[in-house]
């Protein structure tokens, strides 16, 4: 159970009471206006009055709940066409496959009784919003959207998204206070998704466990702040540490100050784009009906909050001058922010009162004061006396906005409006500029536009300045960037960089040229250095000429003990470290170091032990491994060029050679690491290996072990087309197509293992739709990996080893030849009209030497889906339609004799049957 909490005793003057932090009651899905026709029961999976889930699914009520089901689905559907989406098709689509997946497909075998409890329920609701005449168009389409993005995850990752877009739909209603809920909601699963990214993200299938991950993290402190549970059984246990540092930062990002500004900013945008035709019309003449035009936009947003006439005022939004001529739309949120503070402290959510910036300043008998709300809200009042004292809430009536004229002496406590800062920062005038903080632009791209502006002398003493922000407080993402400018153009930037980096580390940051000389000069200090402080210098500057190939040769006997040392805080080898940050110039250096003087030793047995151990990662495993995890390609070349330049030397050509095998491939791996690189990188690192596996230098010793290298030796490891064809990634195909032909033809023995290194099914044996890749391509709309899967397939070099599996590839027909009643339902879904693939899938089947064994695995009772490739047959010529005609005189896959085809009314429904798809 999460701790107890309470916000007001943590924060007595500033923030929200508890009353915040108590759930939103929403209006239930009968108490919203329901679309004429639609039924009013709701069917849903209940533990207490069910049983057991597998009683409900046998039970007289599922098959009403599947109906309720289907036709919510349909209703979705129906309203992405009344609203005129222009994806709708997609839409449909995706709802349409959620339903397949629950009903008619094993894809939510686990856990399929939330989807019949908890999402059943959440779909009951949104279906009901979506018919509310109250609901905004744009609110639905959004919502829509969001929901068919997160329902083909696993069914606790459904359940999250379906139970977020419900709770964010029905605080879209409910004034301004389901407003502020609507905030909460969001702002807290981006600051979990922001924590759990920065904290797992190098975790094995991060993507697939990131929503488990944040609902986890949701779960812990949603009593606290007042959300509902999402109950994932799939929630990985995170550690207290790590959840207790999330319940923090949500804690500190729920302030009023930003919820009133974000929301501020929504309604400000909102109005500027409801009332101005293009930038120009932000100012000019107030004429009537520029006057009505405005009045009748700002009512729509204080009836939409349920905002009385003094709560929320036209002036926030729009400055009039003295005389009520001329108007100007404002680009400052801030008095709106002000405006919804005073409606959050009228209702008993605030705690605490606005306080006072600086000292009153007299003008004409009056003083002028400056107040601010937390860090984020701020703004000026007249005042009749300077020593007027607290003031509530009530008091803070004819505001107006902060100034250029206030920044003077502005305090570090609060940030100005952006947009007094954005009109100082328009003058010319450097003084102008000066008085510009760091802290209020808090990004180097501003920063350094603002000292760019400068000249030397100023952009110095503004850094002198600012310095204590600079180096504690700006975010580290900025550092890098700030520094590469910094360091190069003002000494005091170099004096800021150095709090963040060490010496190397600034050297890096310099230009190429000048790190090389900053290098020299400090050379004669570097040789001297401690071993201790030895690796991380070599880690960092190998690539840096000729200095760094002297520390290389002063510290480290041989190249081997360099490139296979451990670093037991990455656990990495420095040769892993190298490949992962893609430094090419690095490796490139110490092959250039590789002379026989300094490569081969006398010891052959301890010389062989150094080349295994240099091949092999931080545990022993392979190197392979680590472009997988790279950056980029470019280390993958300089490891190519490595183990040519080692093949060449006479001394270790055998030796090298023996490593070989151990640096490809790991016998111990369930997924090939050719597999592990189509999944997370992109063609260019598949092209390198492709270089290297087809070498004629390297490929002799790695012969024997090429089909393990291609494959991994796992019998159920998962298959590299499927997941490139799930993932639509075009590219890998083709670059793995590419590197099939030439293996092909430099080892014919792999051609026979062509059909299991090109099959688009994860498992032949496993439900369809779901593992078959092909179909699932089809339905993601990846058009183009359907395209170069069909090229793979049809190459010269490849198609006649594989083209008796051509059904299988296709189809997903089964070996056996028997159709079940699963491998039917993948079939008719594949050769769906409706999915985005259908064509090229169909363009495939009907290939003139693939067509007659797609023909003849067809079930013979397949009378439409025979039609439609003998259609499209025909039209790529008299080959392809000559090859159909004799399909069932050419031998296919064995096949059970299929009994006769039905005819008469039995005909006619099953036509009609295969007509629905």
């Amino acid at each position: 159970m999460p701790l107890s909490f309470s916000p007001a005793a943590a924060t007595p003057a500033y923030g929200f009471l508890p009353a915040f932090f108590e759930p939103r009651q929403t209006a239930a899905p009968d108490d919203v206006a329901r679309e004429p026709g639609r039924s009013a029961s709701h069917t849903s999976y209940e533990p207490s009055r069910d049983g057991s889930h597998q009683a409900f699914c046998n039970g007289p009520r599922f098959a009403q709940y599947r109906g309720e089901v289907r036709r919510n689905m349909e209703y979705i559907a129906a309203t992405c066409r009344r609203l005129k989406m222009d994806d709708a098709v997609v839409m449909d689509m995706r709802f349409r496959q959620f339903y397949e997946r629950r009903f008619e497909q094993a894809y939510f075998v686990a856990h399929a009784e939330i989807l019949d409890g908890a999402v059943k329920r959440s779909f009951d609701t949104i279906c009901a919003m979506l018919a509310d005449p109250r609901m905004r168009p744009e609110h639905l389409v959004a919502a829509i959207r969001n929901l068919s993005l997160g329902i083909g995850v696993c069914a606790p990752g459904v359940a999250g998204n379906v139970i977020e877009v419900e709770a964010d739909l029905s605080l879209t209603l409910g004034g301004l206070r389901s407003r502020l809920w609507q905030a909460k909601h969001r702002v807290v699963r981006a600051v979990l998704q922001e924590a759990v990214t920065e904290r797992y993200r190098t975790e094995p299938n991060f993507r697939g466990n990131q929503q488990h991950y944040v609902n986890k993290a949701w779960d812990h402190l949603a009593d606290a702040v007042g959300l509902a549970r999402v109950g994932d059984p799939l929630a990985p246990w995170m550690g207290s540490e790590f959840l207790a540092s999330c319940r923090a930062k949500v804690l500190a990002a729920l302030t009023p100050d930003r919820i009133a500004s974000t929301i501020a900013q929504d309604l400000l945008s909102g109005f500027r784009s409801a009332v101005l035709e293009d930038a120009a019309a932000s100012s000019g003449a107030c004429t009537s009906a520029r006057t009505e035009s405005f009045g009748a936009v700002f009512r729509g947003i204080r009836q939409e909050l349920g905002l009385a006439d003094e709560q929320l005022s036209l002036h926030a939004f729009v400055r009039l001058d003295a005389d009520g001529e001329r108007y100007d739309v404002l680009d400052d949120p801030s008095l709106i922010a002000v405006d919804l503070l005073k409606a959050m402290a009228s209702q008993g959510l605030l705690a605490g009162v606005p306080v006072p910036v600086g000292e009153p300043v007299e003008h004409d008998g009056r003083y002028l004061a400056r107040y601010r709300y937390g860090t984020l809200v701020s703004w000026r009042l007249w005042r009749a006396s300077a020593g007027e004292g607290a003031m509530s809430w009530r008091d803070h009536d004819d505001v107006e906005a902060i100034d250029i004229t206030d920044l003077g002496e502005w305090s570090d406590l609060v940030l100005p409006p952006a947009a007094a800062v954005r009109r100082l920062l328009a003058s010319d005038d450097p003084a102008d500029l000066m008085r510009v903080q760091a802290r209020w632009l808090g990004t180097a791209q501003d920063i350094l536009a603002l000292l760019r502006r400068l000249d030397p002398e100023q952009a110095n003493q503004y850094l002198l300045r600012d310095s204590h922000y600079l180096r504690t407080e700006l975010p580290p993402a900025e550092r890098e960037r700030f520094a590469r400018e910094a360091v190069r153009r003002w000494e005091q930037g170099k004096a800021i960089a150095s709090a963040w980096y060490a010496e190397t580390g600034l050297i890096n940051l310099l230009p190429r040229d000048q790190a090389v000389q900053a290098l020299q000069e400090r050379l004669p200090h570097a040789i001297e250095l401690p071993v201790n402080q030895r690796r991380r210098w070599m880690d960092e500057v190998m690539h840096l000429g000729e200095p760094a190939k002297v520390l290389a040769r002063a510290w480290y006997p041989d190249p081997w003990t360099l490139l296979a040392e451990k670093n037991p805080e990455t656990a990495r080898t420095r040769l892993q470290h190298w490949l992962e940050s893609n430094n090419a110039a690095a490796i490139d250096a110490v092959r250039e170091l590789m002379t026989e003087d300094w490569t081969i030793h006398a010891d052959r047995s301890r010389l062989g032990n150094a080349i295994a151990h240099t091949f092999r990662g931080y545990d022993g495993n392979h190197l392979l491994r680590s472009l997988a995890r790279a950056t980029g390609s470019a280390g993958a070349g300089a490891l190519h060029r490595l183990l040519r330049h080692l093949l060449a030397m006479p001394g270790l050509r055998e030796m090298v050679a023996q490593g070989l095998p151990g640096l490809f491939h790991d016998p111990g791996a369930f997924r090939s690491d050719v597999t592990e690189i189509a999944l997370k990188r992109d063609a260019s690192t598949m092209a390198a290996l492709h270089r290297m596996l087809v070498d004629e230098a390297i490929q002799p010793a790695i012969r024997h072990c090429m089909l393990a290298i291609l494959a991994g030796t796992h019998p159920g490891s998962e298959k590299l087309i499927w997941h490139a064809l799930c993932a639509g990634k075009a590219g890998i195909i083709k670059a793995y197509g590419a590197l099939l032909a030439d293996v092909v033809a430099a080892e014919p023995k792999i051609a026979a293992q062509l059909p299991r290194l090109l099959m688009p099914n994860v498992d032949t044996t496993a439900a369809p739709g779901r593992y078959h890749g092909l179909l699932q391509a089809s339905r993601n709309g990846a058009v183009a990996a359907i395209q170069e899967y069909g090229a793979v397939l049809t190459h010269p070099a490849i198609l006649p080893h594989v083209v008796e599996s051509m059904p299988r590839f296709i189809l997903g027909a089964p070996n056996t030849g028997i159709w079940w009643a699963e491998r039917r339902v993948s079939l008719e879904l594949l050769f769906n009209p409706r999915l985005p693939g259908y064509a090229d899938c169909v363009m495939l089947a009907a290939h003139p030497r693939v067509f007659p064994r797609v023909l003849a695995a067809l079930p013979r009772d397949a009378t439409i889906i025979r039609a439609r490739l003998r259609q499209h047959a025909a039209a790529l010529g008299p080959a392809a339609t000559a090859a159909g005609a004799g399909a069932v005189a050419e031998p296919g896959p064995p096949a059970r004799r299929a009994a006769p085809a039905p005819t008469g009314p039995v005909r006619y429904w099953i036509d009609r049957m295969f007509q629905r798809f």
